[in-house]
């Protein structure tokens, strides 16, 4: 997710810093194209992590913050250009962005779907109950009679 994402956030913190306009039409387009890379890796993302029975509240929750933080973007944005600031707005929209996917790298990198936490749990136990039957085995072995040898 952070891969197909970064590209995108980047492209936009980079927008204003030409100074021609094929370049930052260049910046324009290339954000363009790379910034819903992102959704299906953050919702495949998402189905794995979160448990069956939390996916649409946290899905729902998920869309609701992104709806409604989209909203005030217009009126920052606007508030900006009224102040000759437009170009804080690309920068701070794209550092933002670049922060959030950096961020989310760096809390879930480690971080496994449930079912390889599951498998791995699965065959934890088996191998801890090959060991106590081996062991068990090993303490009969012992607790014989040699004689009966």
């Amino acid at each position: 997710m952070v891969f197909t994402h970064l590209p995108s956030a980047i492209a936009l913190a980079l927008i204003p810093v030409p100074s021609s306009l094929p370049f930052a039409m260049l910046f324009l387009i290339l954000r363009s194209c790379t910034q819903s890379m992102d959704v299906a890796p953050r919702s495949a993302f998402l189905a794995a992590v979160v448990l069956p029975n939390e996916r649409t509240a946290v899905m729902g929750t998920i869309n609701v913050v992104k709806t409604s933080s989209q909203s005030l973007g217009p009126l920052i944005t606007g508030i900006l250009a009224s102040n000759k600031l437009f170009w804080v707005a690309f920068v701070a929209a794209g550092s933002l962005k670049a922060t959030y996917d950096l961020g989310m790298l760096a809390i879930f990198a480690g971080h496994k779907p449930r079912e390889e936490q599951a498998a791995e749990a699965e065959a934890t136990e088996s191998q801890r109950a090959e060991s106590r039957e081996a062991e068990d085995l090993e303490r009969l072995r012992e607790s014989e009679d040699p004689d009966e040898r």
